[in-house]
Order: structure tokens, then C-alpha cells, then sequence
């Protein structure tokens, strides 16, 4: 027990740096190429189970590589659970094979169904539709697999553009539900409810039925479909109340779940608290005071709004909120919710910020002072180093996008001219300095004129790669093993 304290929990498939020190695990003999475990997984699955003797610790990780836990990909793990129970590792080694070569879920991009498996409810809806991979990870074990098919045709189609049901917020909620409480009626049930609201997408819902909180935060609001495929499946709906706000007619609100509202993850970090304690006292005083708040600009310029602070250190109405207002030094702020017309940033959003203002805070007596020059030296450095870096950012995308326009022009010249040949053979030959001779017609010389322009393009845009890792480091994140999940 004292020493699995020590040990870093998984962090699953969004993985992990090597600065992070995990210690790894991998199928002895190669078996399964690719396939890492971290060593929490492998203390807490692998370590007292028939399949020990079949790992071995890997190579130290390097310290720029990303490696994500293959145990946590729930396929991989219920059938680690299957195959253990009957010590089948064979089997246990194909399947999991078979799982890593699946490509990724596209989550909430449409994507083209050809070439790809796809599987849909065999009494609908049509749309419920899951990706190979997940339905491997959300249906196969769970005695769920006789409702759906594999829809062969798609496979075949090269016009057909489908997304991946996981890729709904709320779909997923309504899928995670079914698995936390091991009864698939509530998704299902979901489902049926969800074919009857109003379809919610990023930019919000027009004449929508709206849910809250009981005090009716502002600005904060949950659409139906989120009500009946999230709070009712996860059974906090007696939380939420009928929004008595009227939504006026041409208008779109942004709903609170939707992953483009900017507080989304906070949101939902209270939504599970709510679930976890059955109290929403907490989500309730969130949504009071962090709706209507503007999110904390960070690094970025800001334009026409209120901050506190001073005119030499200013910071933003969030910042203030969460941080500074029960500080010594907030009687003395020449700032309270002002309005500054320009462009303004928040100087308190960094730890070192924070540590320092902590200091100043703590001082007798009080002296902002310290703050205010070292505000001062980080505008300067900020000027002088993250402008110029986005500069440069800016001018090699431009430069890229001219590159694959002029790679596409080239592309047209070049087709033209074979259809040209096929239909109408030339007796003469075209030319320019600088790109050559002998093209049997003028489309191939435009064709290879753009070629060239694009070719140019390309070089600049390295030029300017190099130049920026030799002023600001290196910008790439390793190219060691980078798993798939």
C-alpha cells in the first residue's frame, strides 16, 4: 500500500510526457508492437494476475516522447478481464492487436465512410452511428451487441460524410451513464427522448426549451436535449429548474454543455460533483458567479474591457475574482471593474505572477511597488519575443496556404494539357528562361511555372522554420513512440 502511494496514476489515453518519470511496461518477446502499460495499470491488472510472466518493464521513456496507457482503452481493458479469467493470451494478444490498428474515432468531425467500418442501431435511429473503435470500446462487452450492425455499404460509398455519435457531448454523457450504473435503458430511453428536442449545436439553439439552476444564474442555461441525455440519465434533473426567462424570437443561446462555450470543462467538473455528492450548492454558487464572467485573456491582447489593478499592473475581472480580492493589497487598487478603452492584459494569470503579488501581499508594510517593475520588464520581454514568434507563425501560414494553391494550380495546368494531347496533338514546343524547354504545350509551362512558384514557397517556409528554431528553440515534440490512443 505505501508504495503504490508513490507510483503516478494512469493518465489514460490522452498520455504522458517522459519529464513525468512513468515507468513502463510492454508484451514480452514483442509480442504486441507498440503496446505500452504504465506501471500504476500494471500493479493494479497485471501484477497478481495468470498473465504477469507475460510483461517486462520497457526502455526509459524519453523525456520529449508522449506515450499513452493501452490498458486504459476500455476495449483493451474488459478483454484483459476476459482473457485473464480463461488464461487465453493468445487471444487476448489478437484482439488487442486488432484494436490498436483501428484508426482513431474522428470524435466531432464528419468524415468519409469509405474504406472505414460502421455500426448503427438495428431499429435506429439511423444517426446513432459509432466508429469502429468505439464501438469496440462502448458495445462489446456489454451484452449490447446483438442491437447494432456493421453497415457494410458505407464502407464501399466515396460521397457518403458521417460523424461518429461519441462525437456529441451528450450522446456520450447518455453512453457513460449506461455504463456507470451497467443498465443500458437509461441510454436508450435517452435516445428516444433526444429524437424529439431540438438539435443543439456550437453556436447555441434558437426557440429552445432552456433548463437552469434554482437561483437562474445569468447567462447560464442547459437546452433539453442536454437535460434528457445528461441530467436525467445521470439522475440530477432535480437539480435543474425551467429556465422563466423568455428567449427572444431570432435569438441563439448558447447552451452551458456545449464544448465551444468557453467554461465547458469547469461546468462539467460541477456537473460530476453534483452527481458524486447529490448537492448542488456548489455548481449553483459557480454558475452565480462565473456565467456572466469573461474568461481571463491570458497572453493575449484584450480589447474594451474592465479590469482591476492598477494602470501599471492590471489584471482581469476573473483573475481578480479567484485570487486577488481577499488580498491586503486590494483596498489599494486604483482599478475596480473599469473600463479601459485599447488593448490591455491580464497580469496575474501566471504562477510567478501570483507568487509575487503573494509576496507583496504579505509584506510590511504593503508595497505594490516590486509588482509594478517586474510588470513593467515582463510587457517589454513579452513585446520583444511572443509578437515576433507570432509573426513569424502568421507569415509561414500564409506562405503554406500559398504553396498548396499554387500546387493545386499547377495540378489543373497539368491535367488540362494531357487532355489536351489526347484530343488535339501539338507540332510545336514552349519554353521559358528559368524554367525550361521543350513542354509540348503551353498548359504544361503554366503548370510548371506554378510548380516552380510553389517549390519556392516550400524553401522561404523552411528558411523561416530554421530561423525560428534558432532564435526560440525547437519547436517539435520528439519523434519517439507516440501511441495511438
Amino acid at each position: 500500500m505505501r508504495s503504490r502511494l508513490l507510483i503516478p496514476d494512469c493518465m489514460g489515453v490522452k498520455g504522458v510526457k517522459g519529464t513525468a518519470s512513468v515507468k513502463w511496461y510492454r508484451a514480452k518477446s514483442n509480442d504486441m508492437p507498440g503496446f505500452v502499460a504504465c506501471q500504476a495499470c500494471y500493479e493494479d491488472r497485471v501484477l497478481n494476475t495468470r498473465f504477469a510472466a507475460d510483461f517486462e518493464p520497457t526502455q526509459p521513456q524519453a523525456a520529449d516522447d508522449t506515450w499513452a496507457c493501452d490498458l486504459a482503452v476500455p476495449f483493451i481493458e474488459k478483454e484483459y478481464e476476459a482473457r485473464e479469467s480463461i488464461s487465453d493470451w493468445p487471444n487476448f494478444v489478437a484482439e488487442t492487436k486488432a484494436r490498436m490498428s483501428m484508426k482513431v474515432c474522428p470524435q466531432r468531425r464528419k468524415t468519409l465512410s469509405h474504406g472505414k467500418k460502421w455500426f448503427i442501431p438495428k431499429n435506429g435511429p439511423e444517426e446513432l452511428v459509432l466508429c469502429a473503435a468505439c464501438y469496440c470500446d462502448q458495445v462489446i462487452h456489454t451484452g449490447e451487441e446483438a442491437k447494432r450492425k456493421a453497415v457494410e455499404s458505407w464502407t464501399r460509398e466515396y460521397d457518403k460524410y458521417v460523424k461518429c455519435a461519441t462525437g456529441v457531448f451528450s450522446m456520450k454523457m447518455a453512453m457513460a451513464s449506461g455504463h456507470e450504473f451497467k443498465d443500458f435503458s437509461v441510454f436508450w430511453t435517452a435516445v428516444d427522448k433526444l429524437s424529439r428536442e431540438k438539435y443543439c449545436d456550437d453556436v447555441g439553439v434558437e426557440d429552445g426549451i432552456w433548463y437552469t439552476l434554482p437561483s437562474n444564474p445569468n447567462n447560464f442555461g442547459v437546452c433539453a436535449r442536454c437535460y434528457v441525455a445528461i441530467a436525467e440519465p445521470l439522475h440530477v434533473s432535480q437539480f435543474f429548474v425551467r429556465k422563466p426567462d423568455t428567449q427572444p424570437a431570432g435569438t441563439k443561446w448558447q447552451y452551458c454543455f456545449s464544448v465551444a462555450h468557453p467554461r465547458f470543462k469547469q461546468f462539467v467538473q460541477r456537473l460530476l460533483e453534483t452527481y458524486y455528492t447529490r448537492d448542488s450548492t456548489s455548481f449553483d454558487k459557480f454558475a452565480s458567479a462565473y456565467a456572466s464572467m469573461p474568461m481571463c485573456p491570458r497572453d493575449q491582447d484584450a480589447q474594451d474591457k474592465h479590469w482591476y489593478g492598477w494602470m501599471n499592473c492590471t489584471r482581469c475581472q476573473e483573475c481578480y475574482y479567484e485570487f486577488a480580492q481577499h488580498s491586503p493589497l486590494a483596498s489599494q487598487m486604483q482599478l475596480r471593474n473599469n473600463p479601459l478603452e485599447g488593448s490591455t492584459m491580464c497580469e496575474l494569470y501566471s504562477p510567478r505572477m501570483r507568487n509575487l503579488f503573494k509576496e507583496c501581499s504579505e509584506a510590511s508594510p504593503l508595497d505594490p511597488q516590486p509588482l509594478f517593475e517586474y510588470s513593467v520588464q515582463r510587457r517589454l520581454v513579452w513585446m520583444q519575443t511572443v509578437r515576433q514568434i507570432r509573426m513569424m507563425l502568421f507569415r509561414a501560414k500564409m506562405a503554406l496556404n500559398q504553396q498548396r494553391f499554387l500546387n493545386v494550380t499547377s495540378s489543373y495546368y497539368n491535367q488540362a494539357d494531357m487532355l489536351q494531347e489526347i484530343t488535339m496533338p501539338s507540332a510545336h514546343t514552349y519554353g521559358m528562361a528559368g524554367v525550361g524547354y521543350g513542354y509540348v504545350y503551353n498548359n504544361l509551362l503554366q503548370g510548371a511555372i506554378y510548380g516552380q512558384q510553389a517549390m519556392q514557397c516550400k524553401s522561404a517556409r523552411a528558411l523561416r522554420v530554421a530561423v525560428q528554431s534558432g532564435s526560440w528553440g525547437s519547436w517539435s515534440s520528439g519523434g519517439g513512440p507516440l501511441s495511438r490512443w
